[in-house]
């Protein structure tokens, strides 16, 4: 196997991209600097000042003109480094306060009514997604696998979802309110009202309820 010099540190290593990255002029078609030493190289450039915006301008200009093969680009990189990215965005979100507000206003501004919007999609591809979910959701397995998914996330995130949880019961959101009238008719045979049924008035209703009944339960105990 041929092997290659680090022209910064020296080192040698397998000629394979696995060790550096392609460079169409460079010798057996790879970069003269071993990848370890190129990410620490563009490090430094980007941290010289006036270097980070022009970089992001660029990036941003890019991805506006590419859509297509930004989003397929930004995808192929999660799919490699998933698990990365969720420790980092799940760290970042614990420990910076800014970023998680910066998400939540995120959130805020894609949704509507504290329902997720339906993307980019046409009405025909979410019609087809629907149904998808619909027949997945069916199958025994699925349920299965997708519970057991989901109990192992939050039980890895526990506290997490417990802030999150009692966020909403203080926020009094309107997703959290939904849920409230969802689960309240539930069992009943007359008036049963699922969660994607609720409407905006109940929910306005049902907020004014619980501050009511929040007011009363602290002026008795004051």
């Amino acid at each position: 196997m041929e092997t290659k010099q680090c022209t910064s540190c020296n080192t040698v290593l397998s000629a394979t991209t696995e060790h550096f990255s392609k460079q169409k002029l460079g010798k057996y078609g790879l970069n003269s600097k071993c990848k370890p030493c190129l990410i620490d190289k563009r490090k430094e450039y980007s941290a010289r000042p006036g270097v980070r915006a022009k970089l992001n301008s660029h990036q941003a200009k890019y991805r506006s003109n590419n859509p297509k093969k930004a989003r397929e680009s930004s995808k192929r990189s999660y799919d490699k480094n998933k698990d990365k990215y969720n420790a980092y965005s799940r760290d970042k979100r614990a420990n910076d306060h800014e970023y998680r507000d910066r998400c939540i206003a995120w959130d805020k501004k894609y949704s509507d009514d504290g329902k997720r919007l339906k993307s980019n999609k046409t009405e025909e591809q979410w019609s087809r997604t629907l149904e998808l979910s619909r027949k997945n959701n069916s199958k025994l397995e699925y349920k299965a696998r997708n519970s057991a998914y989901s109990a192992k996330y939050r039980l890895d995130n526990r506290d997490w979802f417990l802030s999150y949880e009692r966020n909403r019961r203080e926020s009094l959101t309107d997703g959290y309110l939904a849920h409230v009238i969802s689960q309240s008719t539930k069992h009943s045979d007359s008036c049963s009202i699922s969660f994607n049924e609720v409407t905006p008035e109940l929910i306005i209703i049902k907020r004014k309820q619980l501050k009511l009944h929040r007011d009363v339960k602290n002026y008795k105990q004051a």
